[in-house]
C-alpha cells in the first residue's frame, strides 16, 4: 500500500480496491472518503499530517500484516475513544458559546468567488471539510482574510491554516492537486506561529506556471471547524477583490 498525503486528506493505493470499508474509515474520524477502483482518499483535513506520520510508523511496525481494528488502525490505540469522550462532553458548550460570535471574513484573493459545489475537486464540492468559498484568481496572492494566527503553512507551500482571533479555523487551499508541485511556484512570507491582521501577505503563486504544469488555480477558502457555528453564509459572488467582505461565520 502506497501511503501519501496533501494538505487535506490521505492517499493511498491499496492492492484490492473491493477491500475498502469507506464506514470504518469514516469512524476513524474522516469526513469523507473518495474511492476510485484502488486509489482511495480519506478526507481528515489539517490534521492529516499527524495521521499520515501516524500510519507509517503503524505500517512499518509489522503490525499491518493482520488486519488492525478501529482502536490501532492508525497506531493510537484508545486515544480516539478517549478523545471522542473529550469532544462529547466539549462539543455542545463550545457550540453554544461560539454561536454567538459573528466573523467576516475578507476575500484572501482578487479574481472571482464560486461556490464550493461548483469546485472540480470532490471533497470540497461535498463540504466534507466545511463550509466556505472558493476563488478563481485574477492575480497569485493570497493576503490574511482575518486578524489572528498562522496555525499551520504546509511544506508544499499550497495550504494554509490559519485561526481568527474569534476561534475561526480557516483552511487556503491554493489549486487543485498543487501539492504535486512540491512548493515550486508558490512563495511563503510567513510561518506557523505568526500574527496576521487583514490584508497581510501570505502567500505568492505563479498562476501561469501553475497553469502550464496541468493544474487548476481555484482557491478555496474552509472553515475547518464549521460544525461550531450556526450560520455560514457566502455573503460575495462574481468579481472580489482583497479584502472585501465575503463570508460571514456567526
Amino acid at each position: 500500500m502506497d501511503v501519501d498525503s496533501c494538505a487535506t486528506r490521505l492517499r493511498t493505493t491499496v492492492a484490492n480496491g473491493d477491500l475498502v470499508d469507506a464506514e470504518l474509515l469514516k469512524g476513524t474520524g474522516a469526513s469523507g472518503v473518495i474511492h476510485k477502483g484502488n486509489g482511495v482518499q480519506v478526507v481528515y483535513g489539517p490534521k492529516v499530517s499527524v495521521i499520515k506520520s501516524n500510519l507509517e510508523e503503524f505500517i512499518e511496525s509489522g503490525s499491518a500484516a493482520k488486519l488492525p481494528s478501529k482502536e490501532d488502525y492508525y497506531g493510537l490505540k484508545a486515544v480516539e475513544k478517549t478523545e471522542e469522550k473529550v469532544a462529547e462532553k466539549t462539543a455542545a458548550p463550545a457550540a453554544e458559546e461560539k454561536a454567538t460570535v459573528a466573523t467576516t471574513l475578507r476575500s484572501p484573493i482578487a479574481g472571482i468567488a464560486i461556490p464550493l459545489t461548483q469546485v472540480d475537486d470532490a471533497a470540497f464540492a461535498s463540504e466534507a471539510l466545511g463550509k466556505g468559498v472558493a476563488i478563481e484568481p485574477a492575480v497569485g496572492e493570497v493576503v490574511s482574510p482575518i486578524n489572528g494566527k498562522v496555525v499551520m503553512v504546509f511544506d508544499t507551500k499550497h495550504a494554509i491554516g490559519l485561526e481568527s482571533d474569534e476561534g475561526v479555523e480557516i483552511l487556503i487551499h491554493i489549486g487543485l492537486d498543487t501539492v504535486n508541485l512540491k512548493g515550486e511556484g508558490f512563495t511563503t512570507h510567513v510561518k506557523a506561529g505568526d500574527l496576521v491582521e487583514i490584508g497581510d501577505k501570505l502567500v505568492d503563486f505563479d498562476i501561469d506556471f501553475i497553469k502550464a504544469s496541468g493544474y487548476k488555480t481555484t482557491t478555496p477558502m474552509v472553515i475547518t471547524n464549521t460544525f461550531n457555528y450556526k450560520n455560514i453564509e457566502v455573503v460575495a459572488e462574481g468579481t472580489v477583490d482583497l479584502g472585501d467582505a465575503i463570508v460571514t461565520v456567526q
